[in-house]
């Protein structure tokens, strides 16, 4: 049987649910797509697949999003919101060395990049961080 996004976005998932490090540091949760509630006001990690090849090898890219709410400061004397820049820097460091250090016979995955973007009307920032699939082992003969 061929990989899903769903066993992708599983796979990343108890990847980062178990690391005790990326637990610790989240104050929030870790979810699969579309788990997060709305409005949620901690920081939280969403996993989602955008693309996944139905032939093998397979190859795709997932979405690792580290959601941080912004925090309030006196900007020029004004009280505004600005990017919780220490927290997505930390909570980034830590979901890249997971990701990096995972070793699953079969599969290969890779961070192609990242980018900060903004929630506005919430108030948050998230990191965006894109992994690279590279699976040579139907699911069935995976290992985690």
């Amino acid at each position: 049987m061929r990989h899903t996004p769903i066993e992708t976005d599983d796979i990343i998932y108890r990847l980062l649910a178990g690391d005790t490090a990326v637990n610790a540091a989240v104050g929030g949760h870790i979810y699969p797509a579309g788990d997060r509630p709305l409005n949620s006001t901690t920081a939280d990690i969403v996993v989602n697949t955008i693309a996944l090849d139905t032939n093998m090898p397979q190859t795709g890219t997932s979405n690792v999003n580290i959601h941080v709410p912004d925090e309030k400061a006196n900007i020029g004397g004004q009280q505004q919101y600005h990017t919780a820049r220490e927290t997505l820097r930390t909570l980034t460091a830590l979901v890249v060395a997971a990701i990096e250090q995972t070793t699953i016979s079969g599969l290969s995955l890779r961070i192609s990049n990242q980018n900060v973007i903004a929630e506005e009307a919430t108030h948050q920032h998230y990191m965006n961080i894109r992994v690279e699939w590279n699976i040579q082992r139907d699911a069935d003969d995976i290992e985690e």
